[in-house]
């Protein structure tokens, strides 16, 4: 399962490069049911998993030494008690509109603070996700029928949260671990039985060479799901706010050549504008009653 191969892979990485172990347990103390196998620390977050109740877990984490930092599991900052989607959910409410994409303009920084605190952090963060299985609607050339297909496993966390990672792995139901994205070139397109000590060996070799890490902003992965939820969003905003056929085309040309962080910044300025618009537009309804 993820939990044990996630300690797996962190105590043979703590045997090549000694360090503390400390693993945020999202998932009501299941961890410690290991505790006779490996050697760690927990932090459970049972009840509240609000984004910055992990940022505050990663950050003492590190503060207290801890050089290896498990997340097991990241699903619960999405979808979990006061995680972002509950968390979006209440804001939409809040601001009584059928559009719930405003409600991301407070909700989509959080997560990505907790994102940052994963990449910024001074130790190894090894983060476990629970996956579902991934449908497409495809259309049947043949019959001219739409046909549902299955295509594999997905992550449950938000759309291009699997690029903010240096190694992403699937876990079968057979305990193998197959690498499906990398950036270190030694691990492309392997595939490890029950990983462990022969994927720690490559992550420690590849993570101690070249200079001493600084901390910095990482690098901005051009995620295409990414911008395909942000401009779908803004299409929602574009409908509510009763722009025109000819004047979305006019914005849409202007999203060429942004990244993905300028265009969330366009939209969160869209959002902040519209909102703006529903109030003055709500308080003249009231005024007028």
């Amino acid at each position: 399962g993820k939990t044990y191969t996630a300690l797996n892979i962190a105590t043979e990485m703590a045997n090549l490069k000694p360090g503390k172990i400390a693993l945020i347990d999202t998932e009501r103390g299941s961890a410690s049911k290991y505790a006779d196998i490996f050697e760690f620390d927990v932090l459970e977050l049972a009840d509240d998993h609000h984004p910055e109740r992990f940022i505050e877990a990663i950050n003492a984490a590190v503060e207290a030494g801890y050089l290896y930092i498990i997340i097991d599991s990241t699903t619960y900052e999405w979808t979990g008690k006061n995680g972002c989607l509950e968390l979006a959910d209440a804001a939409t409410r809040r601001m009584k509109s059928p559009n719930s994409y405003m409600a991301w303009k407070d909700i989509t920084p959080l997560h990505n603070r907790f994102f940052d605190a994963i990449l910024n952090a001074k130790a190894h963060v090894i983060g476990t996700t629970r996956s579902k299985v991934d449908y497409v609607q495809e259309k049947d050339e043949s019959t001219g029928k739409t046909k549902i297909q299955k295509v594999g496993m997905a992550s449950i966390q938000r759309e291009g949260a699997d690029y903010e990672y240096d190694v992403m792995m699937d876990m079968d139901s057979d305990h193998y671990g197959s690498i499906t994205k990398t950036r270190c070139a030694a691990l492309d397109g392997k595939v490890f039985n029950k990983p462990g000590k022969d994927l720690a060996k490559v992550l420690v070799t590849w993570l101690s060479s070249g200079a001493a890490p600084t901390v910095k902003e990482p690098e901005p992965v051009e995620d295409p799901e990414t911008r395909e939820r942000i401009i779908k969003e803004m299409v929602g905003m574009a409908l509510e706010a009763g722009m025109s056929d000819e004047k979305w085309a006019a914005e849409e040309a202007k999203f060429v050549g942004l990244s993905n962080k300028e265009l969330q910044d366009k939209a969160t300025a869209w959002a902040n504008a519209l909102e703006r618009k529903l109030a003055e537009q709500r308080a003249k309804a009231e005024a007028a009653a």
